[in-house]
């Protein structure tokens, strides 16, 4: 009986291992096809977008079908910061510091320091343009705390040379000393607005560059994002029969990064092979992806 026990132990353990072995090399398979796609979308994409390099990675999602994700931004230049720089309308008696106008490396994000296009070159002299108003901003700032410090050591000199004029009537001395203060205070206050006006306009030239900029941008990003969408739909129809083992039920995602920006287009299998074997196009493959924003 026990004999028995041990055959019967070694054949299923012969069977459990051979499973395993199976599934492994199952795995392998899948894996092979996916990476060959995922070659194929890279250098589709490098050619539809004029890149000369595509980052795409691919995983594998057991019973669900494959991952694609590619990167849209290295070769691209992003504004990271200009939303965070406060430009709010200014009062008469407010003041930019030089903290609310910080613009420095910090502030943009060159991914890769490659620029390609046209668009993308007038992109960085326009940030350089709002680069050098800010410069403006921060020099005007630091004059006019300079101002405010000096006008705050005239009048308080000012409240003295009165006090003293009081107490010593008709002193010739103290009253042009008070006229000469007097007429420093209000050189000084032209200055100051003059300062003031001069801010106020930059402030607002650097407003619509940076809002002028940024939907310029988002612009460019939607348009590189059309392309890579179709880019990859063309490539599902002619080559997506090589994933011959996610099967119809299963599904193809594709995640695309731009920036701070996520895109997700969610393609079923049994549409691809449906584009493959010429029944749909790669346009109505697309639009019956499932698109959504992360």
């Amino acid at each position: 009986m026990m004999k028995k026990y041990f055959i019967a132990s070694a054949v299923a353990l012969g069977v459990a291992s051979f499973t395993n072995v199976a599934q492994a090399g199952e795995f392998d398979q899948v894996q092979r096809q996916i990476g060959i796609v995922e070659n194929i979308l890279s250098t589709a994409l490098k050619q539809d977008l004029e890149r000369q390099s595509v980052q795409v990675s691919s995983t594998y999602l057991a019973d669900q079908g494959v991952l694609y994700r590619i990167r849209l931004d290295n070769h691209f230049v992003f504004v990271t910061e200009f939303d965070d720089m406060p430009l709010p309308p200014l009062p008469p008696e407010a003041v930019i510091t030089a903290d609310s106008v910080t613009m420095n490396d910090g502030h943009m994000e060159f991914v890769n320091g490659e620029v390609v296009g046209t668009e993308s070159k007038e992109i960085i002299i326009e940030l350089e343009d709002i680069r050098e108003q800010s410069e403006q901003m921060r020099a005007s700032a630091e004059q006019q705390r300079e101002l405010r410090h000096r006008l705050r050591e005239l009048n308080r000199e000012q409240r003295e040379v009165r006090i003293q004029s009081k107490l010593q009537d008709d002193n010739k001395d103290l009253t042009e000393q008070l006229q000469k203060i007097e007429r420093e205070i209000v050189k000084l206050r032209e200055e100051k607005d003059t300062l003031d006006a001069k801010n106020k306009m930059l402030v607002k030239e650097v407003k619509v560059k940076r809002l002028k900029q940024k939907e310029k941008q988002q612009q460019e990003q939607q348009e590189q994002l059309q392309k890579a969408l179709t880019s990859v739909a063309r490539s599902l129809c002619d080559y997506g029969v090589g994933m011959r083992d996610i099967s119809d039920e299963q599904f193809v995602n594709v995640q695309f990064s731009q920036a701070r920006n996520q895109h997700m287009a969610v393609f079923k299998k049994s549409d691809i092979n449906r584009c493959v074997s010429g029944k749909l196009d790669h346009k109505k493959l697309l639009s019956k992806a499932k698109q959504y924003a992360l």
